[in-house]
């Protein structure tokens, strides 16, 4: 929470030893069309802002300022030894797991 607002959007799911983890931060407030999308009650008159990384600083953050921040946080909240993966060293875990993504049956498996 930031000034009272939602800043942070997360949600995580774990199944059988996986875990799959989701979130979102606003940078700037690019929800303009949202209203469109609300059910909005008689006695609500509008969507409210949204909390964003620009309100709050006033400024835009660049991207890699941000990755530190939440890495830094990680470091100080959750594992003081975290390092930095290199892509290189998860890349080619990661590619062997391509088909299984390509594969509808193995994605919508129950």
């Amino acid at each position: 929470m930031a000034q009272g607002s939602k800043l942070v959007g997360s949600a995580q799911y774990r199944d059988d030893g996986a875990l799959l983890q989701h979130g979102s931060i606003l940078v700037n407030d690019d929800q303009s069309s949202l209203p469109d999308f609300a059910r909005l009650s008689a006695e609500s008159e509008s969507v409210p802002a949204p909390a964003t990384l620009h309100a709050l600083l006033g400024r835009s953050p660049d991207p890699a300022e941000v990755a530190e921040a939440m890495f830094d946080a990680v470091r100080s909240l959750e594992d003081v030894d975290a390092i930095e993966l290199d892509e290189d060293e998860v890349r080619g875990a990661a590619l062997q797991h391509v088909s299984h993504f390509l594969d509808e049956g193995w994605t919508w498996r129950r």
